[in-house]
């Protein structure tokens, strides 16, 4: 089966470097599996062009059903991950899985074009993470055991991330809400005051025009 996938991968490979503009339709069943897993999981990865238009459009239906149901997926078993790796120890989960699925991977891998190291680790980091990568070698077997922890283990990883982020900036983020706070309470403030500038005079002005008016009636009589 791997043999089957590197196969598909050169020959994938080669009729874009030949500029062949050939579409590869989804014929069997592993192909639509591996394209549905694609889907649900954001992992991306999607040739447009092999699609027909009835499969693009029972695509977007079936990623606006099936997306939330794998999001419910990976926040049951991100809930588990927590427990079981609680703060920082997540990194280290996190540093792990990736590593040992670049290990197995480069294993698999074994050939005569043989992937480095380093790439072998991006291509699983890429994965991991939902990011994707167009034309992965990553055997599809491989990328779904995978991805049942991975996808959980970093979303949990990148939120710890953030909460860590949040933090060291919380210093500078609450001395630039000051800051603004501050020059808004100045702009407002001068508004306020030229409007009481203004309707002081106002009504400054109005008792003199009532005398102005008192005296002419007076010098009449």
């Amino acid at each position: 089966m791997f043999a089957n996938q590197k196969l598909d991968a050169y020959e994938r490979n080669r009729a874009i470097a030949i500029g062949d503009d050939e579409h590869q339709p989804l014929d069997t069943f592993s192909e639509a599996f591996h394209h549905a897993f694609l889907l649900i999981t954001t992992i991306g990865g999607i040739e447009n062009d092999d699609l027909s238009y009835g499969q693009k459009l029972f695509s977007l239906i079936y990623s606006i059903i099936g997306i939330p149901l794998m999001m419910l997926y990976l926040g049951q078993c991100a809930k588990a991950i927590k427990s079981l790796f609680p703060g920082r120890q997540i990194f280290l989960l996190a540093l792990i899985l990736i590593f040992s699925s670049a290990i197995i991977y480069d294993i698999i891998e074994q050939s005569d074009d043989d992937v480095p190291f380093l790439d072998a680790v991006f291509s699983v980091f890429l994965a991991m993470t939902t990011i994707g990568e167009e034309d992965s070698e990553i055997p599809s077997v491989f990328l779904y055991v995978q991805s049942l922890v991975g996808l959980s283990a970093i979303s949990v990883a990148c939120v710890v991330l953030q909460h860590e982020i949040e933090k060291h900036f919380q210093f500078y983020e609450i001395a630039f809400t000051h800051k603004v706070a501050a020059v808004e309470r100045r702009i407002v403030g001068d508004g306020v005051d030229h409007v009481d500038h203004a309707d002081h005079d106002h009504f400054e002005r109005i008792p003199e025009e009532e005398e102005d008016i008192d005296v002419t009636e007076y010098s009449e009589m």
